[in-house]
C-alpha cells in the first residue's frame, strides 16, 4: 500500500507542470494582466492559466502590444477589446465563447473567425485586411470593417445583422437579401455603382458617402428616417414612399428635381451643389434646417415653414425669397449672399432681419412687403460672368442715370425696382450701347436689371439723393 502511494506520487509530480502556464511573451500584454490582478510582480513571460481561463471581459486598447499570443487559453472570454495596438496576427480560434470583438485600428492581414459561432458584435476597422470569411457567424448583428482591402463579402448567412458600415474598401457589389433585419447601412468610398435595399424594409438610417452609386430604389424602405448621399453620382431619387425621414442630405450629386410633398417628418433637408432649378417644402412644415446652396434655385417660399431655424441658399439664381412666416426671431443663421438677382427678400420684420441678417448681397434687401412676384418672368442668368459689359454714372445720382454697354445690343431693357421690390420702370432700347433715363421717384435706393438677348445681364444698386 505504501509502495502504491509513493508510485502515485511519483508519477504525478513527474508530470510537466506546462498546463498550468499560460505563456505570455509580449511584456505589454503581461503588464495588462498585472494591471487587472491577473498577475503579479513584473513581467516574467508567463501566467497561471487558473487566474485567466474564467475571465470573461478583458481590454487592452492602446497598450502597445503587438503580440497576443496567451490569448488562446481565455476560454471564457466573451469580450476582448485590444484596438489600437499593433497586432500583426489574431488567433482567436479557441475563444469559442467570444461575443463582442474589437481589433480595430491594427495591423492584421488575416482574421479566422470559424470557431467564433457565438460572435455577435466585429469591430476590425482600419486593418489590412483583404479577404474577411463570416459564413460561420449567424449571430453577427454588428459589423464594420472599414479602412481595409476587400473587394468583396459574403454576408448572405448573417441574418441577424443590423448594423453595417463598411468604408474605403473596395467593394464593388453586395448581396444584402437576406440582411431582412437590417437597420443602419453606411458604404462610403466604394466602387458601388448600384446597390439594392429593397428587402431591407427595416432599414432606418442609409449612407453612401463619396462612391460611384448611380441609382438607389428606396421606395420599399417604409422605415427610413435617415438618407445620406454626398459627392456620388445620383441624378434622381423618389423619396414619395418615405413618409418617417426626418433628416435627407444628398448634396454634391447631380439631381435636377426632388418631390418631397410627402415628407411631412423632415426636419433637415440639404441639398447643396445639384442641378435644382425649383424646390417646393410647403409641406414640410417641420423643417427646420434647410441647405440648398450652389443649385438653380430662382425661387424659393418658406412662409409655410414656421420651425426653421436656419437657411443657407448662397450661389443660386433666386430672384424671390419669401420667408415670412412669423417666426424669424428663430431664425440663428441665415444666408443668401451670391444672388445677385435677389433685390427684395419679404420677412417678418425688415428692421430686425436687417440688423441681423448681414449674409446677403449689398443690392439686396428686407421688406415686410416685396411686391414682385416670384412668378414673374426672370431670364436665368448665363452671362453674370461679364458683370463688367456696363459702366452706369452717376451713382449716387440726383434723378439722370446713364448707362454705358461695352458693345452694341439689338435689344435692352431696364427694369427699376424699390426696396420692397415693387417695379416701377421698365423700358425698352433698340440698337444702342447707351442707355440714359430719369429716376423720378423720391430720395432712397433703387434697383436697376438689365435685360438683353433672353439673359439678365446685370443688376446694380442705384442711390437716389
Amino acid at each position: 500500500m505504501k509502495l502504491s502511494i509513493f508510485a502515485f506520487l511519483f508519477i504525478f509530480l513527474s508530470q510537466p507542470l506546462e498546463a498550468q502556464i499560460t505563456y505570455i511573451p509580449d511584456s505589454n500584454f503581461e503588464e495588462v494582466l498585472i494591471f487587472f490582478g491577473l498577475d503579479s510582480g513584473s513581467p516574467d513571460g508567463q501566467v497561471m492559466t487558473s487566474a485567466i481561463d474564467t475571465l470573461t471581459s478583458l481590454f487592452a486598447k492602446d497598450k502597445g502590444i503587438t503580440n497576443l499570443t496567451g490569448i488562446q487559453d481565455f476560454t471564457a472570454l466573451k469580450s476582448l477589446n485590444c484596438s489600437e495596438n499593433e497586432l500583426t496576427e489574431l488567433d482567436v480560434t479557441q475563444n469559442i465563447h467570444l461575443t463582442i470583438l474589437d481589433c480595430r485600428n491594427n495591423d492584421l492581414s488575416e482574421l479566422d473567425l470559424s470557431q467564433n459561432a457565438e460572435l455577435e458584435y466585429l469591430q476590425c476597422k482600419i486593418n489590412d485586411l483583404d479577404s474577411l470569411d463570416l459564413t460561420n457567424n449567424p449571430l453577427l448583428f454588428r459589423l464594420d470593417f472599414s479602412n481595409n482591402s476587400l473587394s468583396e463579402i459574403d454576408l448572405t448567412q448573417n441574418f441577424a445583422l443590423e448594423y453595417l458600415t463598411f468604408i474605403f474598401n473596395s467593394i464593388e457589389e453586395i448581396d444584402l437579401s437576406n440582411n431582412l433585419e437590417l437597420i443602419r447601412l453606411v458604404i462610403g468610398n466604394n466602387p458601388i455603382s448600384h446597390i439594392d435595399i429593397t428587402h431591407n424594409s427595416k432599414l432606418r438610417f442609409f449612407e453612401a458617402n463619396f462612391s460611384d452609386l448611380e441609382e438607389i430604389d428606396v421606395t420599399q424602405n417604409d422605415s427610413l428616417i435617415n438618407f445620406q448621399s454626398i459627392g456620388t453620382s445620383l441624378s434622381e431619387i423618389d423619396f414619395t414612399q418615405n413618409l418617417k425621414l426626418r433628416v435627407l442630405r444628398v448634396y454634391i450629386n447631380e439631381i435636377d428635381s426632388i418631390d418631397l410633398s410627402q415628407n411631412v417628418e423632415l426636419r433637415e433637408v440639404n441639398l447643396v451643389e445639384n442641378n435644382l432649378s425649383e424646390l417646393d417644402v410647403s409641406n414640410n412644415t417641420a423643417l427646420e434646417k434647410l441647405f440648398c446652396s450652389r443649385n438653380n434655385i430662382a425661387k424659393l417660399d418658406l412662409s409655410k415653414n414656421i420651425n426653421l431655424t436656419d437657411l443657407f441658399c448662397t450661389e443660386n439664381n433666386m430672384n424671390c425669397l419669401n420667408i415670412k412666416n412669423g417666426n424669424n426671431l428663430e431664425i440663428e443663421d441665415f444666408f443668401t449672399s451670391e444672388n445677385p438677382m435677389l433685390t427684395c427678400i419679404q420677412v417678418d420684420d425688415s428692421l430686425y432681419s436687417t440688423q441681423n441678417w448681414l449674409e446677403i448681397d449689398s443690392t439686396t434687401t428686407f421688406s415686410d412687403s416685396c411686391n414682385i412676384q416670384c412668378t414673374e418672368e426672370i431670364v436665368a442668368v448665363e452671362n453674370l460672368d461679364n458683370i463688367s459689359r456696363f459702366q452706369y454714372f452717376p451713382n449716387p445720382t440726383s434723378g439722370n442715370i446713364n448707362i454705358i454697354a461695352n458693345q452694341n445690343h439689338k435689344t435692352l431693357r431696364i427694369k427699376v425696382y424699390n426696396i420692397s421690390g415693387q417695379k416701377l420702370l421698365s423700358k425698352n432700347y433698340e440698337n444702342t450701347q447707351n442707355i440714359n433715363f430719369e429716376l423720378t421717384a423720391s430720395a432712397g435706393i433703387y434697383f436697376v436689371t438689365i435685360e438683353g438677348e433672353g439673359n439678365i445681364f446685370q443688376r446694380i444698386k442705384i442711390i437716389k439723393n
